[in-house]
């Protein structure tokens, strides 16, 4: 019996084409394990708070909002990829009851959301802290009536990572707007002003971000708030000085890294940022006055040489 060749080689080929097929389905399908938490799984934050229920259906401050319609856990993909929450504390109508709580990070698929946990922390308010991939022990953390927490999860992809918890005294606040100066001249400070829709709470900090070299380096200033208003200052420049900012805030005082991990909230105009160019000073237009001045000089000038003149003919 005589096998065809040719018969063989197109099942081959066939073969080699399907596995081909389903290896690259299956790479496309797969999570980013090394680079972030595959999105779709989310961040949920199920414990004690709870009832250890998870994806924390009962309790939307501590769900991924991937996960459930309505959850608060929300991925910021924007510097430092990270994923954020805020909770009020209160012994009746807060997201939680005052208290001391054991908890975990997880991440995982709906019907295993167990799969992935972050743990093994007692957490420190306003303090960035290592969370351990897959550490033997709960979390833990206390919480106080009357306060609000900010939550921040680097997102690490699936290794050991940072969070912080940041506390103030009421729910933070926008900022709204943030100004830009019309005109700054060389080596002029320009002061530049935010608002916030209403007055921030104790504990709130605010500040602006500078650069005057496209992000390579970067200064932050407090904000002076009075109100709902506040103001900064930015030094000097050379003339054809791009300078670009924004604002944030955070409970955490005299930060000078991890900027994205410390911000509560931020506006940042749209992702564009803030931006005025140092400009050449033009001359000075001569007020009314000031003309008369001149041509008073000009005259007596003009009758100074006169008589010099005369002087001159006479002898």
């Amino acid at each position: 019996m005589v096998t065809s060749t040719r018969f063989s080689g197109i099942n081959y080929r066939f073969v080699l084409f399907c596995l081909l097929a389903f290896v690259s389905v299956q790479l496309f399908n797969a999570p980013q394990a090394a680079a972030e938490i595959w999105e779709p799984e989310g961040l949920n934050m199920p414990g004690g708070w709870n009832g250890w229920t998870n994806p924390p259906a009962n309790n939307l401050a501590l769900a991924s909002y991937t996960q459930l319609p309505g959850g608060r856990v929300t991925k910021i993909p924007t510097g430092i990829p990270r994923w954020q929450t805020f909770f009020s504390v209160a012994a009746s109508g807060g997201d939680i009851f005052g208290g001391t709580y054991e908890w975990l990070f997880t991440s995982g698929p709906s019907g295993s959301p167990w799969n992935n946990k972050w743990s093994n922390t007692n957490a420190t308010i306003n303090t960035l802290q290592t969370y351990t991939k897959e550490g033997a022990a709960n979390n833990t953390i206390t919480v106080t009536n009357g306060k609000w927490y900010t939550m921040n999860f680097e997102d690490a992809g699936y290794g050991n990572t940072r969070a912080i918890f940041m506390e103030t005294s009421a729910e933070p606040v926008s900022i709204a707007t943030v100004s830009v100066p019309a005109t700054v001249n060389a080596g002029v400070p320009a002061t530049v002003t935010i608002t916030t829709p209403s007055a921030p709470s104790a504990g709130e900090l605010f500040y602006l971000r500078y650069t005057s070299d496209a992000w390579a380096t970067s200064v932050t200033l407090p904000v002076t708030m009075t109100v709902t208003s506040g103001t900064a200052t930015i030094p000097g420049m050379p003339t054809g000085t791009t300078v670009s900012y924004y604002a944030f805030s955070s409970a955490v005082p005299a930060i000078t890294d991890n900027f994205d991990l410390y911000t509560i909230k931020w506006n940042t105009n749209g992702g564009a940022n803030y931006t005025y160019t140092v400009s050449i000073p033009t001359a000075a237009i001569p007020t009314l006055s000031e003309w008369a001045l001149i041509l008073l000089g000009v005259f007596l000038l003009g009758i100074g040489v006169f008589y010099i003149v005369q002087r001159r003919v006479v002898c």
